[in-house]
């Protein structure tokens, strides 16, 4: 019979986060599966590095500069084609001015600084697209890529929805109450508390108070050079809901990805893409076969080359939040008619590769096939080229207004 022991404890994972999401991914492209666990409140997200020996070590502060502030979910994948996975994480910015000033979704300059005072991680509440760099660090580069402000987001999928060769984004929003309004958390708020002193603590009618209002999910497509555009109502009919997982699969198995998102009150959302009906962009699939202990192959990677061109996908189903995605590589390829190469790599670091692999067909790949072995399918760079490099130990900084010269030494980074 399967028995389970709890050893979060043991294994250096044990927090007491209001977590929300939870997502692996082999961040250190060590050859063994990291964990990141987005947020909510106050608690920084967690980043768990593997050591190698049944533990993890809470690394953010390493990685990153900082983090959403109220981390809801969270995709690892690689998006922009470097074959380094990336990190998208939502959090609840609202998208238009009005609704920037009607809520109350950021720290005030005082609750910023007492934090980071108190050793808090940095937060920053809106979303985060923290791009690797190949080198242990990652950057910020959402407000660049305009995906900064969505909402109250909770699900967010990248995946190549148009099939064209870049990982695009789903983002599904929405909360039954605005228990974020301003004249709510002022006026009404300290009337809760004082109901719940008293005798009657009845809070409904409190609870009706709350307004009620239903925001749209969102759709970007990824342009290249790191650039999203909106494509909500273009690309599928949005209307308001309230939106809680999302999950993409190929149902109906024709070479593009469908959409599944669930919701609250209200029917879900199923979107079939129709990218192959119109011709509009060519695919290559794989349905992996793993090994006896693991007959799903969760854990695998593939990496396939073409034209110059790198495009990287592990096989770690759970995504977004409360959700999972099919067990299955999908590339989109664009016009691009045959992969050059295709390199899978197995949990247990066995390979394989194809050559000349012509698209627009599902792959079945066997764990019982391969014969190589690599640590990575894509080695870690230890250090990325720089425009300056400093050849002095010391500037020298001089005070003309004042009788004497002084010198102070200026340090990498001041």
């Amino acid at each position: 019979m399967t028995k389970f022991v709890n050893i979060s404890k043991q294994a250096g994972i044990q927090n007491f986060g209001f977590g929300l999401s939870v997502g692996v991914s082999d961040l250190n492209t060590d050859g063994w599966p990291d964990v990141y666990v987005g947020n909510d409140f106050v608690q920084p997200d967690n980043l768990y590095i593997n050591n190698q020996k049944g533990g993890f070590t809470d690394q953010l502060s390493r990685f990153f500069q900082h983090s959403a502030n109220s981390t809801m979910g969270a995709d690892l994948t690689d998006f922009d084609n470097d074959a380094r996975v990336d990190l998208m994480a939502v959090d609840m910015l609202p998208t238009n001015n009005y609704r920037q000033k009607l809520l109350r979704n950021t720290n005030a300059l005082s609750r910023y600084l007492t934090m980071i005072q108190h050793g808090y991680f940095r937060p920053v509440a809106r979303n985060v697209l923290q791009r690797n760099n190949g080198n242990g660090t990652f950057s910020d580069i959402a407000c660049l890529a305009g995906v900064y402000k969505t909402d109250w987001s909770w699900s967010c999928l990248l995946a190549d929805l148009d099939n064209d060769g870049l990982k695009d984004l789903h983002i599904a929003n929405g909360y039954r109450k605005e228990v974020t309004d301003r004249d709510y958390l002022d006026f009404l708020l300290p009337e809760v508390a004082k109901t719940l002193q008293s005798k009657d603590k009845n809070l409904m009618p409190f609870k009706e108070k709350l307004a009620a209002y239903k925001v749209r999910n969102f759709v970007f497509q990824n342009k290249g050079n790191w650039q999203f555009e909106d494509k909500s109502g273009d690309w599928m009919t949005i209307p308001g809901s309230w939106s809680g997982g999302g999950a993409w699969a190929d149902l109906d198995a024709d070479g593009d990805l469908d959409l599944v998102v669930n919701n609250l009150e209200d029917p879900a959302f199923i979107y079939k893409n129709l990218t192959r009906e119109q011709n509009t962009g060519n695919y290559l699939q794989a349905k992996l076969q793993g090994s006896p202990s693991n007959s799903f192959a969760v854990g695998a990677s593939v990496l396939i080359e073409y034209q110059g061109v790198k495009q990287y996908h592990e096989l770690n189903p759970s995504r977004g939040i409360f959700s999972s995605v099919e067990h299955l590589i999908h590339f989109g390829l664009g016009q691009v008619a045959q992969v050059d190469r295709l390199t899978v790599r197995w949990p247990d670091g066995k390979t394989q590769t194809l050559t000349n692999v012509p698209a627009n067909q599902r792959l079945q790949l066997k764990w019982s096939d391969a014969s190589g072995y690599v640590a990575h399918l894509v080695p870690r760079a230890e250090a990325l080229p720089t425009l300056f490099s400093q050849k002095t130990p010391l500037m020298q900084v001089y005070f003309l207004n004042t009788r004497k010269t002084h010198s102070a030494i200026l340090k990498p980074g001041c």
